[in-house]
């Protein structure tokens, strides 16, 4: 039925209400009035059988009854009957104020356009099944699910769990906090069809809505402990020590003389589902897709990150995005005299970042630069671990499934790929202390099942050359030092 017909039908069943209290309330004055005159006339028949002497005066008395009737008992009919006039009168008011009410909340349902009944929908949550696999001790379906070990998990739990945000003064509680964090973990784990809010409600077993209200209070607590979580400082006893391993890594892999690189340096694009409708242009990549780019500086024995910039439009170099990071303007405060970081050749040559020799469009390279670009990217490919595991732990970065429409949107992606980032370094962390392996290779594993390799150990332009990492790297630093001087 269309809406104003819904509505009309209403507004005429309330009016037709008030007519019929209105003629109730008449009928019972016309039925006490017959009462009345009914008593009156079986007065007048009993005074007739009084003598004729007094005929006149019965015929008076019987006029002046009527008369009584018609002004006196008139009004101690209506003083009589005032309560219920009164109470009559009060329900026609509360008619009239339930007819506005009515007319209100159709004006609402007209704005909403929503008209059918909303049914139930049926819930069979599955988050028993993750303690079921616990017992079981099946971890790859808990991980596949949450994508970190029950152990992780549970540390990480005790990590948010005193955050005020997960506390309230209402009437309705909050859900346990494992559970908003088992809902946030399977949202930011999954990309695709496997991970519209959707689906994570109906695994959970809540509304729509509840997944939201999961993803920003888990949200707010990560970003919480960003500080404490991605830091560097070479002041720090805890990242000295870190500093030292890196450099022990390097050594081990390549030579002494290399030990002073022990950072990398590397960007990725995180993809988007679709064009954003804010500036939609300037996310269009070079490998025409529409994305946002990351840059992350990482410590290459364990892919701890120490300092990274996000949220830049994907048109932009990686060089370009490189020049806004902290470390680019204040190398001091990451680097010592002897130290550097590696990348790759899309960044610039710099006494302290170190690069590969590029490809001559019109002469062959030299032997001694292949043996260097191919031990350089032994240490440099790190990177390219760093981003297999975030992307294989955390797949929602591989095509993130957000409509960009303004300034507001931009920032909760912003904030969606900065958790990602922090927990990425506090699994390692809580990994590390509770002796655990690293997870890392193998959600790198499962993302090279994507089909795009990401692990290029070797570079064959310098298999069959022999050379020493310690005397080619001197040689061929001091040459491209003096032919950046020249330049």
């Amino acid at each position: 039925m269309p809406r104003q017909s819904v509505r009309q039908v209403l507004l005429n069943d309330l009016a037709s209400a008030r007519r019929d209290l209105q003629l109730i309330r008449f009928q019972d004055l016309v039925r006490t009035a017959i009462d009345l005159l009914d008593s009156s006339s079986s007065n007048e028949d009993t005074d007739s059988r009084v003598s004729d002497s007094d005929s006149s005066i019965s015929d008076m008395s019987s006029d002046s009854s009527l008369s009584d009737f018609t002004v006196d008992t008139l009004m101690s009919l209506l003083e009589t009957s005032e309560a219920s006039f009164i109470a009559g009168l009060t329900l026609n008011h509360q008619i009239l104020s339930f007819e506005n009410t009515i007319v209100a909340l159709m004006d609402e349902v007209e704005k909403l356009r929503y008209l059918a009944a909303r049914t139930k929908a049926p819930r069979a949550p599955q988050l028993q099944l993750l303690e079921e696999w616990c017992l079981n001790n099946d971890l790859k379906k808990f991980r596949h699910k949450l994508r970190v070990d029950p152990d992780v998990f549970a540390s990480l739990v005790a990590k948010l769990e005193n955050h005020p945000i997960f506390s309230n003064n209402s009437n309705n509680p909050q859900l346990p906090v494992s559970v908003q964090l088992a809902i946030f973990l399977n949202g930011v784990g999954h990309y695709g069809n496997g991970a519209t809010t959707e689906d994570v409600a109906e695994w959970a077993g809540v509304s729509i809505g509840t997944v939201y209200n999961c993803y920003r209070r888990v949200m707010i607590a990560l970003l919480q402990l960003h500080d404490d979580v991605i830091h560097f400082d070479p002041m720090e006893p805890e990242d000295q020590e870190e500093r030292d391993r890196a450099k022990r890594w390097v050594e081990s892999r390549s030579c002494s003389e290399w030990r002073g690189g022990f950072l990398c340096v590397d960007g990725s694009p995180f993809n988007l589902f679709q064009k954003p409708g804010w500036h939609g242009e300037g996310f269009y990549d070079r490998k025409s897709r529409y994305s946002l780019s990351a840059q992350v500086i990482i410590l290459p024995h364990n892919l701890r990150i120490v300092n990274y910039v996000i949220g830049v439009p994907g048109s932009l170099h990686d060089s370009n995005v490189f020049s806004r990071t902290r470390i680019y303007h204040h190398p001091e405060t990451f680097l010592g005299a002897d130290e550097w970081i590696w990348a790759d050749s899309a960044y610039p040559l710099l006494p302290w970042c170190v690069v590969p020799f590029k490809r001559s469009s019109t002469e062959s390279m030299p032997d001694t630069h292949k043996i260097f670009n191919q031990h350089l990217s032994k240490i440099r490919v790190r990177s390219e671990h760093f981003y297999g595991s975030l992307k294989g732990r955390f797949q929602s970065l591989h095509d993130m499934h957000f409509q960009i429409q303004n300034q507001r949107d931009l920032e909760f992606a912003n904030m969606w790929m900065r958790c990602c980032l922090i927990l990425h370094n506090l699994i390692l962390e809580i990994e590390e202390d509770l002796g655990i392996v690293s997870s890392n290779n193998e959600y790198m594993e499962e993302a090279e099942m994507w089909g795009v390799p990401l692990i290029h150990e070797r570079d064959d332009d310098g298999e069959d050359f022999i050379g020493t990492p310690g005397q080619i790297f001197r040689s061929c630093l001091v040459e491209r030092l003096i032919h950046r001087l020249r330049t």
